[in-house]
């Protein structure tokens, strides 16, 4: 069977989700409106189907465009890692490890890590992959990333957990708020709180939510999407936040929050470096963990940040 649509198709299809409209998916592309229209009509001729539909002034996939749309993100995906690994090769590079990392780690350690990694394995080349830090783990078992840095090793399928350092999950609490005066603070006093949180999809492996169910306390949800946009909610005075010690570390705002352990005795986790099982011993992933591991336990154990 003789193959209908070709990449500039996929390109469509994809810009056009995630712009939400014609004139900015066109923008992204490169075309003019038109001329994305007409490529649209073009695939749906083809495929003899329609593929978009309009509510409240935004195309919205149909069930086949969404069909295509996951064709399409895989397809593009494989050809952009095949386009990035040949660029790396003629560079003397011979195995490239991708890295993704959970939405509320740390990136501030990487740059000084990642040349460190480069001056002892200079035929291995590093990507990080950004876009997967909803779920690193869904992204290494679709073979998207190599390597993954998540809060929890509790991971169904066939993967391999490296303990990397103990970290502790605080609240970050405006300094206006009667609440900071408070050294740690217990589930109980989060009724009626406002939290402010990253997405809807389970994150942290909920350990701000099991510290809230062992009072039963409900907490008003503001939504932020990343976590400089968290920390912008709660300096404005607007929520209280879960973060990690390892995140907090990095940021500076000492003049409008306060942090507070969870219980006297404080929740603590560690963070882990995750591959795929199947993952050679001496592969470039696994001496990617290896070294991650000697790294951290030289340099990365975060003192606790209790901001006053």
């Amino acid at each position: 069977m003789s193959i209908r649509v070709s990449t500039r198709h996929l390109q469509m299809i994809a810009a056009v989700v995630d712009a939400g409209s014609i004139s900015e998916a066109a923008r992204r592309i490169g075309l003019t409106q038109s001329a994305l229209s007409h490529r649209i009509r073009e695939a749906e001729r083809l495929l003899d189907t329609s593929l978009f539909f309009r509510e409240n002034n935004v195309l919205v996939p149909t069930d086949t465009g969404k069909r295509l749309l996951d064709t399409a993100r895989t397809v593009l995906q494989a050809i952009e890692d095949a386009e990035s690994d040949i660029k790396y090769r003629s560079d003397g590079i011979e195995r490239v490890v991708r890295l993704g990392i959970e939405q509320l780690g740390s990136y501030s350690w990487l740059p000084g890590f990642l040349q460190r990694f480069k001056a002892q394995n200079p035929t291995v080349g590093t990507t990080v992959v950004a876009d997967v830090s909803l779920d690193p783990i869904a992204a290494l078992r679709t073979g998207v990333i190599d390597v993954a840095i998540v809060s929890s090793d509790q991971q169904a399928g066939s993967f391999r957990a490296t303990s990397l350092f103990e970290d502790e999950l605080l609240a970050v609490i405006p300094a206006t708020h009667p609440l900071a005066r408070k050294s740690w603070l217990e589930p109980q006093d989060m009724v009626n709180q406002t939290c402010v949180v990253h997405h809807e999809k389970p994150e942290f492996g909920y350990k701000h939510e099991s510290f809230l169910a062992q009072g039963s306390a409900q907490c008003r949800i503001i939504r932020a999407g990343v976590t400089e946009a968290v920390m912008a909610f709660v300096s404005q005075e607007q929520g209280i936040a879960f973060l990690p010690n390892w995140t907090l570390s990095a940021i500076q705002e000492p003049h409008r929050i306060t942090t507070s352990r969870l219980t006297r005795k404080g929740m603590h986790f560690d963070w882990h470096a995750v591959t795929r099982d199947s993952e050679q011993t001496n592969s470039p992933s696994a001496n990617f963990v290896e070294a991650l591991k000697e790294y951290f336990s030289e340099n990365e154990r975060p003192n606790l940040t209790l901001l006053a």
